[in-house]
C-alpha cells in the first residue's frame, strides 16, 4: 500500500545535466526522503537536456517539450515504500502554511515556468554545498559507535 504523506518534505530541483546526473540527483533525494522520514515532492515537468532539447548525437537538434520523472521511474512502485507527492500536490497542501497565495498555483506549476525554482530558494533559501556544515549520517554516530562495527547491529 501506498505510504501516507506527512507536513515533512524533501524538495529537489532538476539537474541541468544529461539524464545520468538526474538519475543520480534522483536517488540520491530519495535516500534523503527516506532516511529522514520526509514526504518526497517531484519538481514540475520540464525539458531534460539531450531528451527534450539539446544535441543529439544523429540528427541535431530537436525540442519534445517536458518530461516528467514518471516517464521513466515507477513513482507508483516506489510510493509504496516512500511518500511521494507532485509539485502542484503539495502546493495544494501547502499553500496557506506558506503564504504562496492564490496566484502561485497554475501556471507557476506548469512547464517551462521558474517560480518554483524562485519559490524554493526564497522560502527556505539556497543551501550552498558545505561537508562541514550539513550533512546526514545514517546511521547515526552513536548508533554506529554503540554497534562496534557490526553490520547487523546497524
Amino acid at each position: 500500500p501506498a505510504q501516507s504523506p506527512s507536513n515533512r518534505y524533501v524538495t529537489f530541483l532538476k539537474d541541468c545535466g544529461g539524464f545520468n546526473n538526474i538519475r543520480m540527483g534522483f536517488e540520491y533525494a530519495v535516500l534523503m526522503a527516506w532516511v529522514t522520514g520526509r514526504t518526497l515532492v517531484l519538481p514540475p515537468p520540464e525539458g531534460w537536456y539531450l531528451i527534450d532539447y539539446g544535441p543529439i548525437k544523429r540528427g541535431g537538434s530537436y525540442s519534445k517539450g517536458v518530461t516528467d520523472f514518471k516517464e521513466f521511474f515507477d513513482i507508483e512502485h516506489l510510493k509504496n515504500g516512500l511518500p511521494v507527492i507532485t509539485a502542484a500536490e503539495f502546493y495544494e497542501r501547502e499553500k496557506d502554511r506558506l503564504g504562496l497565495g492564490s496566484n502561485f498555483g497554475g501556471n507557476a506549476l506548469e512547464t517551462k515556468n521558474v517560480a518554483w525554482k524562485q519559490m524554493l530558494f526564497q522560502k527556505f533559501g539556497g543551501q550552498p554545498w558545505s561537508p562541514l556544515q550539513r550533512v546526514v549520517l545514517d546511521p547515526s554516530v552513536s548508533v554506529y559507535l554503540a554497534s562496534e562495527n557490526k553490520r547487523e547491529d546497524l
